[in-house]
């Protein structure tokens, strides 16, 4: 990243707007557009901003960290109950747009939250693919719950048309990812590494590969954390509390668990 200054700019992210604010003085709204986000780049050059700070909503996040990071802007993303907790800690109540952009960048002066590494194409294009994948496979099991009741011979053979429809969708699906395994660069080896290991097949490969990229690169502990896998002490004084595995990395219902 450029050399940029401590000044942190907090913006709260909708389907439509993006609203930016810093520690003080008035929050600015942009449109959630290619236009919108050139005009947030502008805004944050004339006060001197540095790190962004704003939380995942819905993905309608992603064009506006990856403008950033063309930018060659810091951005970090803040889990939405992180900076929540963070509001109350401070006795904030209230909640608008303008408050919580205000609040998302105090949030970052204060705690200097890291930056998100810039998304691997690759690996962003399979977290796309597996992510819609599972939608089509819960759907797939919804019109299988439907189907085992009881109907008429019209209701069943309209459940069933969807179903076929669902199984070829899914099929390509699979097809598309691993292609993308298969032919890519940079996740290929790690895929098949993965692979190597007994029980673990290219769906287990690729869900890792899309939503754990630290895989290799941390610590053993810190991966359990981040995997929601790592259980958790609740002691005081004497007492030994019950220890529960929580939190970790939402990954779309997959194999890493949800906070």
């Amino acid at each position: 990243m450029a050399e940029q200054s401590k000044v942190v700019a907090g913006v709260d992210v909708g389907k439509d707007t993006l609203v930016a604010a810093l520690r003080t003085g008035a929050a600015r709204e942009f449109a959630n557009t290619p236009a919108g986000r050139q005009q947030l780049l502008a805004w944050l050059e004339q006060r001197k901003g540095g790190l962004v700070v704003c939380e995942p909503s819905g993905s309608y996040e992603k064009g506006l960290v990856r403008r950033l990071h063309q930018a060659e802007r810091a951005v970090s993303l803040v889990a939405p109950g992180r900076a929540r907790a963070y509001a109350k800690a401070m006795g904030q109540a209230a909640k608008t747009d303008p408050l919580d952009a205000r609040l998302l960048a105090r949030y970052g002066e204060k705690l200097e939250p890291a930056p998100a590494p810039e998304p691997e194409a690759e690996r962003e294009t399979v977290k796309e693919l597996l992510a819609r994948r599972q939608q089509l496979v819960d759907e797939r099991v919804r019109e299988r719950n439907r189907l085992e009741q009881e109907k008429s011979f019209g209701v069943a053979d309209s459940l069933l048309r969807p179903r076929e429809w669902l199984d070829r969708e899914i099929e390509q699906l699979d097809r598309q990812y691993k292609e993308l395994l298969a032919s890519s660069q940079a996740p290929a080896p790690a895929a098949q590494l993965y692979c190597s290991v007994r029980g673990v097949g290219i769906q287990t490969a690729a869900t890792l590969l899309a939503w754990l990229p630290e895989l290799g690169r941390g610590d053993g502990k810190g991966l359990t954390a981040l995997a929601g896998l790592a259980p958790w002490p609740k002691d005081s004084g004497k007492q030994q509390g019950y220890r529960a595995i929580k939190g970790g990395r939402w990954c779309a219902g997959l194999c890493i668990w949800r906070p």
